[in-house]
């Protein structure tokens, strides 16, 4: 042998195998899976007629603050009149879609059920009576706004601005678009959670997550209902449809929660049987609070098939 090809021989060879990521099947979910959204709102500005009885009409809106599409029920339709001395309505609709509104801010608060999508100013009242609201409706010294409440989950359909003035100024005011939600959201930059690829009975417990999507600290067992989506989207792609998700998704599946931290994705039920998470699509897991005031979910996280 010479002696070349016995250095060759005696050569270490360099490992290429690639490594291999072992799943979970009793997966725990921490802040750093947990999806960030950092919501703003601006809303359109309208000059009313003060001291009028302002009639407002919202029956030909169609989609709500968030994007969604809004399908009117047989239940009563629900608006809110607000009013601030010290705060800007924007200021005030921006804590209602995070969930940080001080209630303090506000100097009215009046609601008004139609059965017809409109109402006017003097139809809105207190919670124990009249509130003489049209009368209050004279200067600009406060911040006034209309919001309109979607009956698919209590979400905000719509927010207009009206500001009081003496010259001028509608008298019917007809809300036919509503304001958008602008948003920030990180679910591309999370930490995927890696699960064993086609196991349907995965066990999942996020009692370790300490803080909601909306920034306010995560309150255990808050969330009614768990969902899965699969999308051919990418989660950059899916950043845009945080508050609807099942409306780009490809299969959607959902389980209810009692007041628990844990769940077995083996009991989800959709559209068709659940059967573990593969490599070909993208898969978000949230938790929904149909209690809250906002679409927005508790939680909201990647699920990625290890290798």
């Amino acid at each position: 042998m010479t002696f070349a090809l016995l250095l060759a021989a005696c050569t270490p060879v360099e490992n290429v195998s690639t490594a291999v990521t072992e799943g979970c099947v009793d997966c725990r979910i921490g802040d750093e899976s947990q999806t960030l959204i950092e919501p703003s709102l601006s809303s359109e500005v309208v000059a009313a007629h003060a001291g009028a009885d302002v009639a407002f009409d919202w029956s030909s809106l169609r989609q709500d603050v968030y994007g969604r599409d809004v399908n009117w029920s047989d239940d009563p339709y629900e608006a809110w009149l607000v009013s601030s001395r010290t705060r800007s309505l924007t200021d005030l609709v921006n804590g209602m879609v995070s969930e940080s509104l001080d209630q303090a801010a506000l100097t009215l608060f009046v609601t008004c059920l139609s059965d017809d999508a409109a109402c006017q100013l003097s139809e809105f009242r207190l919670l124990d009576g009249a509130a003489d609201v049209e009368q209050r409706f004279a200067t600009s010294e406060e911040s006034w706004g209309l919001v309109v409440v979607n009956p698919r989950d209590g979400g905000l359909a719509a927010v207009v601005e009206i500001v009081p003035t003496l010259e001028g100024g509608v008298s019917e005011l007809t809300v036919d678009r509503s304001a958008n939600v602008q948003y920030a959201v990180d679910l591309a930059e999370v930490e995927p959670v890696q699960v064993q690829a086609h196991e349907p009975a995965l066990q999942m417990d996020w009692s370790a997550v300490t803080t909601e999507s909306l920034g306010a600290t995560m309150v255990p067992g808050s969330a009614d209902e768990l969902f899965l989506v699969r999308s051919s989207l990418t989660p950059a792609e899916l950043a845009a449809h945080v508050y609807d998700l099942a409306a780009v998704a490809d299969a959607r599946w959902t389980m209810p929660l009692g007041h628990t931290t844990q769940a077995d994705l083996g009991k989800l039920t959709g559209s068709e049987p659940f059967t573990g998470i593969d490599s070909e699509s993208t898969w978000v897991l949230g938790l929904q609070c149909s209690g809250c005031s906002t679409p927005a979910p508790r939680l909201l996280t990647v699920l990625e098939a290890a290798n």
